[in-house]
């Protein structure tokens, strides 16, 4: 069941998703297929294929899947009202939803797409468990979690602490109107400062807690100049 702190991270978000730029939200589309590519996944392997977008936010990811000529895209979201805006194709299901509680059969998935979402809630074994009841057995689960290695956690924990007590809005404003950041990188520092959930991951637990299921690949090379080697970003098949 979504708790309150869930429910708080999307009215986080939602904001952002609708102020993405063409140009933006066109380049992040692209990064998926960037960075799958110089990690060696084969990406004509998509075609036809039936996949998930967990988390879906904006739509980025669909965009991408859809780009890359898969039979079906299903996005599931706690508010999918930007994703809506954005997508237009007969190919994609979107539903309001919990991703512990995905409404489709065993085995339905050739792919899944967890960006940048099991660090914020309350049960990710859960929630990877029930990725694993609708994946295909070979298939992939794409995913993105935060590790204690990457960010300046120090740092971070430190202004969080500060900002407590300041409005989310008026930090995107200050962010916006005298750093003049652009509405993607007021997204990443927003989540960072303000998400109500924020848990790491060591590799360790991914590969013998999370996921001893899978045959798990890092995607060590990056796709863009300030994507981190270190990072919890994998590819994992199924077996």
């Amino acid at each position: 069941m979504i708790n309150k702190q869930e429910k708080k991270l999307s009215k986080l978000y939602a904001p952002d998703w609708k102020k993405f730029k063409d140009k933006e939200y066109k380049k992040s589309v692209s990064l998926f297929q960037k960075r799958l590519e110089v990690n060696g996944f084969d990406i004509k392997w998509f075609k036809d294929k039936i996949c998930l977008d967990a988390g879906c936010g904006s739509g980025r990811y669909i965009q991408a899947m859809i780009d890359l000529g898969v039979k079906k895209v299903v996005g599931i979201d706690i508010n999918i009202n930007s994703a809506k805006n954005k997508i237009k194709d007969k190919r994609v299901v979107l539903l309001k939803g919990d991703i512990r509680e995905i409404p489709y059969k065993d085995d339905y998935f050739d792919f899944i797409c967890c960006n940048g979402v099991l660090h914020h809630v309350t049960e990710p074994k859960k929630i990877i468990d029930e990725f694993s009841r609708v994946l295909k057995k070979d298939g992939y689960l794409f995913l993105y979690v935060f590790d204690p290695y990457t960010e300046d956690w120090e740092l971070i924990n430190g202004i969080r602490n500060i900002n407590k007590n300041i409005p989310v809005e008026r930090f995107k404003e200050f962010l916006k109107s005298r750093l003049e950041l652009p509405i993607n990188k007021i997204h990443y520092f927003a989540d960072l400062i303000y998400a109500p959930i924020q848990k790491k991951f060591t590799k360790e637990e991914l590969i013998c807690q999370l996921l001893k299921e899978y045959e798990i690949k890092f995607m060590t090379k990056k796709g863009i100049s300030y994507d981190n080697p270190l990072c919890n970003r994998l590819i994992a098949r199924k077996r």
